[in-house]
Parts: structure tokens; sequence; C-alpha cells
């Protein structure tokens, strides 16, 4: 096969024609359409078991508590908020600019209402149909980079078996919050196939469905925007013999790609018009520690391409503050080595420099930790979308080894056998989330160093009536992070429960300081106040929560209890009157019974 590359009459307009050898090609001991049933087929028994998966982590407020996918009136504002604004949380600002997400979370409602076993089918249906697109992308990058045509349907068949089989592609799947990696990955892979079809075979209607899809692609994550200077990249590969010099290529590249750039700035404006800013760090660190935590992230996600065991959703990596330290010197060496290895692959081979590129683009915006949750900083479905350039580079090296003479005979029982481990490590990892107590198990086992991961534990464990087991865990996360406003919450919270009334009040006064702007610990707060008899003080507690969370539970009847004890019984009755109209009516009407007898006793 030879790649032709006709001198165009407008740089702009310039596209690629393969021309093929029309001498008859040996069958390749790997059928591509087998090959690709058992990518889907596999999935399918893989992941089988989400089918009774329940809601998880993230779910409860993205889904379960979120009202705001109850209704399509509350569609206009997907568009002109943060994720978290459209979700019942508290968050006062966020960088999720997710409108699509929401829009999808929205549709699954309908559909399904909370029977979590459509939601997880649906994304289950979802993973396959990126598996299939992971296959035509695959295809088309082998196409644009000039791979040999007799192997390059298996070679993106194999790299489809790989993707669909991932271990690391767990979380996406199995969890619904982590949907957004789905979708960002489809409109992705759409995007970049119709790029190819366009510059290839010169069809402008491809050219408008790429900047389509990938409008749609930055609406369901913000990652996406990473496919301009991929495309960028293409641009650039794409030389013409008129174009010796950098400099030309490289303005053609940039008019070439003005389309999705375009695009891109389009989304910019509105993501600024929703949020008020382009973005915000979560975590005021500065760029040395960004920069010092980098080869302990990209190491990260380098193992868990190539050796994806044990998986967790939390892990124990943190900021690196010095060069000198283990966490940074080891990776920084050994990511050194990976580098190298790509780099010299690259060299060589358009294939390796367009998948390695692929592999690291998607990454480069969560290797800022300054704008991840400290206890977060890396996470497995962030590899979905950049695990497919690996896939292929995996599948060109499998390939070529299975063309060898020696393996010809053995080539379909190796992939076989590959496929096979893969599927069983996927169900495997699968398994813990089926349900958050499993979930949280495993996230501690994992990363026993995760102050996080014991507090969500914990939470679990005061739901079960586990307390003792659950101090223990709280303890010990406040021990390794006592700036966790979530572990100060539910020390107070476990206290409050135990009746330990000093010391839930301690750990809710430092909750208030760790977050101000979190409803939930002022009404805790001054039921604690409460409850110990310092009425003046649980007043303006409760005062304060009825005014910033006027349908907090039962906010109305606690108050109205407290004024009465102070003997402020106009105002108490007020509260009960509103009481009347919030969650407990028939515990207002006693009160408000109680309250007229006191009122209408002789003295």
């Amino acid at each position: 096969m030879n790649l032709v590359v006709p001198p165009p009459a407008r740089l702009t307009t310039t596209r690629l024609r393969v021309v093929e050898s029309a001498a008859p090609q040996a069958a390749h001991p790997l059928p591509a359409r087998l090959l690709l049933a058992l990518a889907l087929g596999l999935s399918l028994l893989s992941y089988a078991q989400v089918w009774r998966f329940d809601f998880v982590y993230d779910d409860d407020s993205q889904i379960v508590n979120n009202s705001k996918i109850h209704d399509w009136r509350h569609l206009r504002g997907y568009f002109t908020s943060h994720l978290w604004a459209n979700t019942g949380s508290f968050d006062r600002a966020s960088s999720y600019y997710r409108p699509l997400f929401l829009v999808w979370l929205r549709m699954n409602y309908a559909w399904f209402g909370l029977d979590a076993r459509y939601w997880h089918a649906l994304s289950l249906a979802l993973h396959l149909l990126a598996v299939g697109l992971a296959y035509l992308a695959a295809l088309r990058l082998l196409e644009f980079a000039g791979s040999q045509q007799q192997s390059r349907r298996t070679t993106a068949a194999v790299a489809a078996l790989l993707f669909a089989l991932h271990p690391a592609h767990v979380e996406p799947v199995a969890w619904l919050s982590a949907a957004s990696e789905l979708l960002l990955t489809i409109f992705f892979l759409l995007a970049f196939i119709a790029y190819v079809e366009n510059r290839v075979r010169g069809k402008r209607l491809w050219l408008a469905a790429s900047t389509v899809c990938f409008a749609l692609a930055l609406l369901a994550k913000e990652t996406a925007i990473m496919l301009v200077p991929l495309l960028l990249c293409c641009e650039l590969m794409r030389r013409t013999d008129d174009e010796p010099g950098l400099v030309a290529r490289l303005g053609r590249a940039l008019r070439g790609s003005w389309p999705w750039a375009g695009t891109a700035l389009l989304y910019l404006l509105a993501r600024r018009a929703a949020l008020g800013t382009l973005g915000h760090a979560q975590v005021p660190v500065g760029t040395a520690v960004v920069l010092k935590s980098l080869p302990e992230l990209l190491w990260f996600y380098a193992r868990h391409l190539l050796w994806p065991w044990p998986l967790a959703e939390f892990y124990d990596v943190f900021y690196v503050s010095s060069v000198r330290a283990r966490e940074f010197v080891i990776p920084a060496v050994a990511m050194a080595v990976v580098l190298a290895a790509l780099w010299a692959w690259a060299r060589r081979s358009r294939v390796a420099l367009l998948a390695g590129l692929w592999m690291l683009f998607p990454l480069l915006p969560v290797l800022d930790v300054a704008l991840l949750r400290f206890n977060a900083l890396a996470a497995d479905r962030y590899l979905y979308l950049p695990s497919v350039g690996f896939c292929v580079l995996a599948a060109v090296l499998l390939v070529r080894l299975t063309e060898r003479r020696q393996f010809r005979r053995a080539a379909l029982a190796m992939v076989l056998g590959l496929a096979a481990v893969m599927g069983v490590v996927t169900a495997r990892q699968a398994a813990p989330w089926e349900n958050a107590l499993l979930l949280y198990e495993n996230a501690v086992a994992v990363a026993p160093g995760n102050a996080f991961a014991k507090t969500s534990l914990a939470a679990q464990l005061m739901l079960r009536s586990e307390n003792d087991r659950a101090r223990k865990l709280l303890l010990e996360s406040y021990a390794i992070d006592s700036y966790s406003w979530a572990t100060s919450f539910n020390l107070g919270y476990l206290y409050f429960t135990l009746g330990d009334l000093p010391q839930a009040e301690r750990f809710f006064q430092h909750a208030i300081g760790l977050d101000p702007y979190n409803r939930n610990q002022f009404l805790q707060l001054g039921l604690t106040q409460k409850r110990r008899g310092n009425f003046a003080d649980a007043a303006a507690t409760l005062t304060k929560t009825a005014e910033i969370w006027p349908e907090a539970p039962l906010v109305h009847l606690a108050l109205g209890e407290v004024l009465e004890q102070q003997g402020r019984y106009d105002e108490a009755r007020r509260e009960f009157d509103k009481e009347l109209r919030g969650q407990n009516p028939a515990a207002a009407r006693v009160a408000l019974a109680r309250l007229e007898r006191r009122l209408t006793k002789p003295l």
C-alpha cells in the first residue's frame, strides 16, 4: 500500500487519497468480525452484574436526592449554571459545566424513575456503543496514519477488544454519576471519525458532523476541549510536497483546525457566562506543587493502563512537595523510561505518534492537582478516553506478534486467552460497585491512608448502627486530615447519636469553621444546643438555619420549641404554623395545642 498525497489546488481543502494494492492478501489469523463480536459479547458477560447494582457515592446527590432532574422545567438551568447548582448540592462554586450530562440524568429519570437496574443497563449500552466507535476511530486513526491496509481492520478490532475489557473502565461503566465520561468519549470518537472522513474523502458534510459532535462532547465534559490540539497535530501530520517548511505547515494546520477552535471558543464563552469564570482552583496549591506532583500522577495512570489491579474509588495519591521525596524520584525515573520508549517509537511510526498524543492530551486537564479535590487526585475514570490511544498501541504490538510465522497458529488462542483474563479481572474489579458499603470497604483496603475513604465507610457503618467501628474510622480519618469537613460533620453526628453532646457541638462548630456555607451543620448544631438546654444559642442557630434553609427537616418545629422555652410565645406560634406546611404537621398541631393550654392556664 502506498500513501499518495496529490498537490492541492488550495491548502485548506487538502485531503489524503489512499491507493490500495490490487494483489490478493492472505487471510489474517485474527478475524476482525470475530474479534468485534467477542468485544461486545465479553463486555456484556463481564458487566452483566451491574444490573443488580445500586446508586452509590455521588449518585445520592446527583440522582436520588436531586429534585432538579425530576422535571423538564429545570432544563434551562442546566445550561446557565454549574453542575452542582443543578444537583441540590450546597457547593457555592464549581468548575464543572456539563449540561448534556444533566440532560442525560433527566432522560433516565423520565424513563426509569429511581429503578437503578435500568440506569445501569443504559450505562452498559453506552459502553457497548463506545466499543463500536472505538473500533471505527482506531480504523480511521490507522488509515490516517498510513498503516498497512492488510492488517488495519484486525488491529482496530484488537484495539476495540482491549478497550471493551480493560479493567480500568470499571468505574465509568459501573458508576452512574460517571456517565459523563461515557458521553464525552462517544461524542469525542464521533468527532474524530468524522474529521478523518472529511480529510481523507473530502466530504464537507463530515466536517459539519465533526464540529457538532465536538460541541456535544464539550457539553458532556470539559476534557473534550483537548480535541483541538489533537486535530492540530493531525493537520501538521498532513505534509504536502509544496510545504517543506514547518512554518508553512503550521500556518495550514492552524487554518485547517479553525472549525474546532471556533467551536471551542463559543463553548468557553458559554461556560464563562454560566460560571462567571472559566474555572477556579479547588485547593490553593502553588505551581511548584503542581509540577512536583506530575510524575506521581503520570506514573499512576501508566501503571493502571498496564497493570489495572487493584482498583478502587480512592487512592493514596497526594501532593508532592519535594523533588527529593520518594513519591517524586521513583515515578520520575519510571516515567522517563516510559516516555523515552514512546518517543523512540513515535519517531519511527505515525501511528505510535498519533496514538501517544491521544493518550496524553485528554489526561492533561486532570494532571493539574489544583483543580481537583485533595483527597481524590487520581481516578480511573479519567483513563476511559485516553485508553483508546493505549489500546491502539497495544493492538499494533499484538498484531505484529501474531503475524510472526511461529505464532500464526496460536494467534487466536493468544488473543482469546488475554481477553478471557481481562474479562475475569474486569468482573472482579466491578463487584465492589454493587453498593456503597462494598465500595468503601474496598477503598479503605486499597487506600488505607486516604482519610475520605475512611470517612465514607464510617458513614455507611453509621447507617447500620455499627457505631464503634464507625467512630474508630472517623478518629483515624481525623488524625490523618483534621481539615476535612465531612469527617468533622460525621463525628459531630455520631456523637449526637451516642448522646455525647459536648463532643457533638465541638465537631459541628469545627465543621462550620471549615465550610460556613454548608447548611446541614447549622441544623445539627442547633438541635444539639437545644438538647443541651442552651436555648439562647439554639434559637440563634436555628433562626439562621430557617433563613438559609427554610425547608430544612423539622427546623420550624425545633425553633418553635426553643422559642417556647424562652417565653417568646408569639414567635413560637409562627414557627409552629410554618411546620403545619412542613414535614410534620401532626407534631406542629400538638405543639400549638400545648402552647394554647400554656397561654390559657390561669395564673
